[in-house]
């Protein structure tokens, strides 16, 4: 029967199928009894389901009896997006922050000239009046997520961002264009060395940020979001800026493990 955080029952002929595919994958060119055994089933299913796997395009079988990988397999895994396994870990890791803090966080990117959210774990508790963030936009100067990834940019990746900004000729657009207002913000996220918005978006929440980085280029941000009525940016600093670092520097080794 299935779990009962599981509805459905799993499907063991897939699991052996996939458990095959992984042996292939370490193993190279070899016999179905060497792949049986390093897969853990039994030697008739593994040549049935090798022929099946076979017959489906994803593995090939050599005149002495051995089998690999087919080509079909490897395009499987060029199809999947830098930017959709990034987005898959700082999922992960807003998960595990939000279990240690309590207060929930948003992993935001600039995507077409707008700050949008990619992921979140606003439905993960209930110190929020938030609950479908994602694919949502936010304000690239007010937020402390456009704050802390503007503070963190080199002058090349910051022109070339308010260049996207104004092509999208938004409220961004004309935040940016108020005479000193970008350096104000970035001046400011850089003194207090992340971040931060105080009710500036909505009255009764703010956030502290910080950038998130590939190599030396910034490519989004993770924040804490809070109500303002219990906690300013500097206390929240004071308590959660480390647990927010440590989430940060796990996302972007994972990031830089993907390239």
């Amino acid at each position: 029967m299935a779990e009962p955080n599981r509805p459905y029952r799993e499907v063991r002929a897939l699991e052996r199928g996939l458990a095959l595919l992984d042996a292939m994958a370490d193993m190279g060119w070899s016999s179905p009894t060497a792949l049986a055994n390093r897969a853990g089933i039994d030697r008739s299913s593994a040549y049935r389901l090798l022929a099946t796997l076979a017959a489906a395009g994803f593995a090939l079988r050599r005149d002495d009896g051995r089998y690999y990988l087919a080509p079909k397999v490897q395009r499987i895994g060029l199809e999947i997006r830098q930017d959709d396994l990034e987005l898959q870990a700082a999922q992960s890791e807003l998960d595990v922050l939000v279990v240690r803090i309590g207060w929930p966080s948003d992993y935001a990117v600039i995507k077409d000239g707008r700050l949008t959210i990619a992921a979140s774990t606003h439905p993960r508790t209930t110190m929020t009046v938030f609950r479908r963030l994602i694919g949502q936009h936010r304000p690239l100067l007010r937020s402390a997520l456009g704050r802390a990834m503007l503070a963190a940019m080199d002058d090349g990746q910051l022109a070339q961002t308010l260049e996207l900004v104004r092509a999208a000729a938004g409220e961004d657009a004309s935040e940016i264009a108020v005479d000193g207002a970008v350096t104000r913000a970035i001046e400011q996220a850089r003194r207090d060395g992340f971040g931060a918005s105080h009710g500036l978006i909505e009255s009764g929440t703010s956030a502290i940020a910080l950038p998130v980085r590939r190599d030396a280029n910034v490519i989004g941000a993770v924040n804490i979001v809070f109500f303002s009525s219990v906690l300013t940016p500097a206390v929240a600093a004071a308590r959660f800026l480390q647990p927010l670092r440590d989430c940060v520097e796990r996302l972007e080794a994972r990031i830089g493990f993907l390239n």
